[in-house]
């Protein structure tokens, strides 16, 4: 499985790149990933939520591949359920160690 993001907005306008490849991780991690995947229903998303964007909010452009499955949607604070939250801080974490704590 292989979950890429891409957030932007906030108060900075900063971009963050996030991509976690199940297959690159120990076992505890995979297992916690799949956990947070499943919670946060990705496929289950709209490829784009109705609405607008709201000044200073972030928003998450999310790709995810699985099993010869690829869906990618866009959502933003307003939007996004706790699980979808939650997944994009560990997508984040995750992605900044594996490469050593850079950007």
């Amino acid at each position: 499985m292989l979950v890429r993001l891409v957030r932007t907005g906030g108060i900075a306008g900063l971009k963050v790149r996030a991509e976690v490849d199940s297959e690159q991780l120990p076992p505890a991690q995979k297992r916690e990933m799949k956990k947070l995947v499943g919670e946060a229903k990705l496929f289950d998303q709209p490829a784009k939520r109705g609405g607008r964007a709201m000044p200073d909010q972030f928003q998450y452009e999310i790709t995810i591949e699985d099993g010869g499955e690829t869906h990618s949607f866009v959502t933003y604070d307003e939007g996004a359920s706790d699980e979808l939250l939650e997944l994009v801080d560990w997508l984040t974490t995750t992605s900044r160690d594996q490469k050593g704590g850079k950007g």
